[in-house]
């Protein structure tokens, strides 16, 4: 939701003149409709005007989705980046790779701000999805980089 609403308030603050969405779909979701076509309809209740949405085609991953932008708009067009802090260095490395001039806006921030007990030391559920988490992410960000390097 932190992406959606920060699309919006960009759109609206005149930021940007479209907002963009990826068609995200993977292969075993049973949904028909897209993550773009769902968040288009929710935006249309928000107000914004139908000519400044795109959509792009189904998409599984960061790549696709810069890729599929790239046939969008032109590249070399310049792009208020809106995803996950997390996400953002992946993210950007992949839509410069396409030419597109990226100015980041990062949502989503996790973190943790509580005092450290002995707890925070012992093995949990909670504490292996979030290595999980960190551990696609660094190899996404590896893969990425070793694919353009071998280009």
């Amino acid at each position: 939701p932190d992406r959606f609403f920060a699309g919006i308030k960009l759109l609206n603050a005149n930021k940007g003149k479209k907002i963009i969405y990826t068609g995200g779909l993977l292969p075993w979701e049973k949904k028909k409709r897209t993550e773009g076509e769902l968040l288009k309809n929710k935006s249309l209740e928000f107000g914004i005007d139908e000519n400044d949405i795109l959509i792009t085609k189904k998409v599984q991953n960061t790549y696709e989705e810069a890729n599929a932008i790239s046939h969008l708009i032109d590249n070399k067009s310049k792009i208020i980046l809106v995803t996950s802090a997390f996400h953002m260095n992946r993210a950007e490395f992949l839509f410069k790779k396409h030419d597109f001039i990226i100015f980041p806006y990062p949502v989503d921030f996790k973190f943790k701000n509580d005092k450290i007990t002995i707890l925070d030391f012992i093995p949990s559920a909670t504490s292996l999805s979030s290595s999980s988490f960190v551990i696609r992410e660094v190899l996404g960000r590896m893969y990425y980089r070793v694919k353009f390097l071998l280009k």
